[in-house]
């Protein structure tokens, strides 16, 4: 079972975005002078793959993360990934996790300073886009305004989503945990989805150890990791309404 979940995982996140665009960056640019060369360090590293390993579980997850870094909607997606940071990890986690957005500002002012200058007619056209949820059409929207900018605006751009996914798809899960949530078939988690989060521990132990894991550090991570799991989805659930 935990292979077939790490299986998932991979095809989930070939690299939690279909492939990476091929723009030819201008002459002369470098994409250390904005930024673009940091990795995650080890404490957002932790975080993100705990969103990594819940969006196994939640295909809301990198269907919204893909969908923001296909029209380089980097605002949309520093909300989408922090609001599942406060599920997912502790504060210091959620702080590095902001850093790493905050060393791209450079690319967050020039989304918005496209978007201040959308038309009336551009921006009832997005707003029908959403209404319809035509996530396609909206990419094609964006991608199309985005490579009206001037080359090495559109570089800077571009180099933020090749670091931004990097940054979201490389990160492992812990072993562990990642085998502990193997155990739970799809109806066991709707069962728990359903149950109050009062039982939780108590249910979860049991099936635990009908699978051996008895370790306390792994059950109450993954009582932790379940419960984030239940309330995210719950609070997505609610946000769409």
């Amino acid at each position: 079972m935990l292979y077939l979940l790490l299986f998932f995982i991979n095809l989930t996140f070939p690299n939690f975005i279909r492939a990476q665009d091929d723009y030819a960056l201008p002459s002369g640019f470098s994409s250390a002078e904005y930024g673009h060369n940091e990795a995650p360090g080890p404490i957002a590293s932790s975080c993100l793959a705990r969103i990594r390993l819940a969006a196994s579980f939640d295909p809301n997850i990198p269907t919204q993360i893909n969908r923001y870094l296909d029209s380089m909607r980097f605002d949309k997606l520093r909300s989408f990934v922090c609001e599942k940071t406060a599920y997912f990890c502790d504060e210091q986690q959620q702080h590095e996790v902001g850093e790493i957005f905050r060393n791209h500002q450079k690319s967050m002012d020039i989304v918005e300073n496209v978007r201040s200058q959308f038309s009336s007619t551009e921006k009832d056209q997005l707003n029908m886009m959403e209404n319809l949820n035509d996530s396609l059409a909206e990419q094609a929207f964006y991608v199309y305004k985005f490579h009206q900018l001037p080359p090495l605006t559109l570089a800077i751009l571009t180099a933020t989503k090749s670091t931004l996914t990097t940054a979201l798809s490389q990160n492992q899960p812990d072993p562990n945990l990642s085998r502990a949530m193997g155990t739970f078939s799809p109806a066991d988690l709707l069962t728990l989805q359903n149950m109050s989060p009062a039982d939780f521990p108590e249910e979860i132990r049991a099936h635990l150890a009908k699978c051996q894991i008895t370790s306390h550090d792994v059950l109450q991570d993954t009582i932790s990791f379940l419960l984030a799991l239940r309330n995210s989805k719950m609070g997505s659930y609610s946000n769409s309404k």
